[in-house]
């Protein structure tokens, strides 16, 4: 099959393509907990490769790390799109993006019935604590189902003690929180990226360039998170050195972030709060740091789209689970966990079963990657995206880094027929729920104020 006539094929139909519903059932090591709380981080930005659970040679994340040691770790967890927004918007659905329909000027559905609706209704506080990134503002719909949902400015801290506050109050009623924190994010300040003076010293105290947030030669292009903006669309890179001082305060952004975590679970474990919360850490996506070109996160490979994800359920042994799953899964798994009905049209599956070692009734061995950026399918051997700059296709196994694209070669025309065939089936299995949910979003209006916001912290164009 020709490169043509697969783009013939899926570009048509991009918003049609999804995993097939799974309804999961409640698992037997969450029916063991008294009504137990349920507590979802979104540690947004996080690189999977910059946690040292994931990858030993980092020492960004040692509070991640250790409580990694206490959950069940997903080696193979994706995004289904590299944008806080819309990712936010699939973790509390249980919807792919194309089916959910939330984009920079669509909210939420009012059809879609999302987690904290369901805890709510089973009579658990629910609290959400979120950054002042317009993308997490209540006008997206992301307040549908909190009690209390409370935007804050950048930093873990204020945030992890406004989060523990609301905890105290609530006395002796169960609660579901959601707690998301934008420390890893590149900024609106003058260098991409903010962090904790000591760990900035930590990190990038050996830089001796000039490298100041912005560029002499092009003054114009502004400075920080803009900046890399202009970077990418001019096609500009960073010398060696700056490249490293950037990654450098990225990592440094991390382990400010790490060390509140670590506070947070010290907390909680003081309160006796870890013997009946489960507890859910994900990121919405990774960030570029030039793998592929560009920085900050417009990209289709797995610098952005593969994400840590971690699982803690009192009472389980920690685990690693091989099993691909993606952000369309943690809800209906945080769900079925706290013994709560899964609304019918999620689309993910409990992975509930994974946590007390037994094996899933519809296990899979890919994750769609559907958004209206891109379309992929990913397997733990090979990566199939179609995208802006055409057709990729990567052998994970001998190209992990996703350098080599093999798309157009003869010997790879028989799997990208495969591929084309599942996903036939698949359009045609998830038909009914676009159907259902045809009722256009609602309409969010970005003004000129909002699109310098989103500007200044590297939002361009989409």
């Amino acid at each position: 099959m020709t490169m043509s006539s697969l783009a013939r094929l899926l570009l048509p139909s991009v918003c049609l393509l999804f995993a097939p519903a799974c309804r999961p059932t409640s698992s037997d090591v969450g029916a063991e907990l008294a009504r137990p709380n349920v507590l979802l981080i979104s540690l947004d930005t996080l690189r999977r490769d910059h946690v040292g659970a994931y990858n030993p040679a980092q020492t960004t994340t040692p509070e991640l790390d250790a409580f990694a040691k206490k959950s069940l770790l997903f080696q193979q967890a994706f995004t289904h799109h590299p944008w806080t927004l819309t990712a936010h918007a699939t973790m509390l659905s249980g919807l792919y993006p194309n089916v959910h329909g939330v984009l920079s000027d669509r909210r939420m559905r009012e059809e879609v019935v999302l987690m904290p609706e369901v805890f709510a209704g089973a009579g658990y506080a629910t609290v959400g604590i979120v950054d002042q990134c317009l993308w997490m503002s209540p006008r997206f719909g992301f307040n549908q189902g909190f009690g209390n949902y409370l935007v804050l400015p950048t930093g873990a801290g204020p945030k992890i003690d406004r989060f523990l506050a609301q905890v105290d109050s609530m006395e002796d009623q169960p609660f579901f929180g959601f707690l998301h924190l934008f420390d890893a994010h590149s900024d609106a300040g003058k260098l991409p990226y903010d962090s904790a003076p000591k760990f900035k010293e930590e990190y990038v105290g050996w830089y001796t360039g000039d490298f100041d947030g912005t560029l002499p030669e092009h003054p114009e292009w502004g400075h920080s998170s803009a900046l890399m903006i202009r970077m990418n669309e001019e096609g500009v890179s960073f010398e060696d050195e700056d490249t490293r001082f950037v990654e450098g305060l990225y990592r440094a952004g991390i382990r400010t972030m790490d060390e509140q975590l670590g506070r947070l679970f010290e907390e909680l474990e003081e309160r006796g709060l870890l013997e009946n919360t489960i507890i859910a850490i994900v990121a919405d996506h990774g960030e570029e740091l030039f793998e592929h070109g560009r920085m900050l996160h417009e990209g289709q490979h797995d610098e952005l789209l593969q994400i840590p994800f971690l699982l803690y359920v009192p009472g389980a042994a920690a685990g690693t689970s091989e099993e691909m799953v993606g952000l369309i899964d943690l809800a209906p798994t945080l769900l079925s966990l706290a013994g709560q009905e899964t609304p019918a049209d999620m689309q993910g599956r409990s992975l509930a079963p994974l946590v007390s070692g037994a094996p899933l009734l519809s296990s899979r061995d890919h994750v769609v990657l559907d958004n209206s950026m891109f379309l992929g399918v990913r397997s733990t051997t090979e990566a199939a995206i179609w995208g802006p700059d055409g057709l990729g296709l990567f052998d994970m196994v001998s190209d992990p880094g996703q350098q080599d694209n093999l798309a157009g070669e003869e010997a790879w025309s028989p799997r990208l027929d495969e591929l084309v065939k599942w996903a036939q089936a698949e359009r045609e299995a998830m038909s009914a729920l676009r159907d259902r949910l045809a009722a256009e979003p609602g309409t969010v209006k970005i003004d000129v104020a909002d699109e310098a916001d989103l500007h200044a912290i590297g939002y361009g164009g989409e």
